[in-house]
């Protein structure tokens, strides 16, 4: 598919697009991107993991919830650190809420 995509690219430009050819170019493409995701998601996880550390046990509203994001941090991966985004941004706007 990207081979025809690129053919046509090439044919209606009059000039060859890239030396390295349409296969080649694209196959680089989505590598670069997928290592561009894997660094992201490595900052990402890294930096709400440290979050999580930080907190104390009083952070959190059950007795073992913290245990339990360590858990789903180390078995979910990337999936773990942004639902602990949106769980932060909860809590943070419930202990607000409660506040006024």
């Amino acid at each position: 598919m990207w081979s025809r995509l690129w053919d046509y690219l090439e044919k209606i430009m009059g000039i060859e697009l890239l030396a390295i050819g349409g296969e080649q170019f694209w196959g680089s493409f989505w590598a670069t991107v997928l290592a561009v995701l894997l660094v992201l998601g490595a900052y990402l996880w890294i930096i709400e993991f440290a979050q999580l550390m930080a907190l104390g046990d009083g952070d959190f509203p059950g007795r073992y919830d913290k245990a339990l994001w360590v858990g789903a941090f180390v078995c979910t991966l990337f999936l773990a650190a942004l639902a602990f985004v949106v769980w932060k941004k909860m809590m943070v706007a419930m202990r607000s809420e409660r506040h006024r």
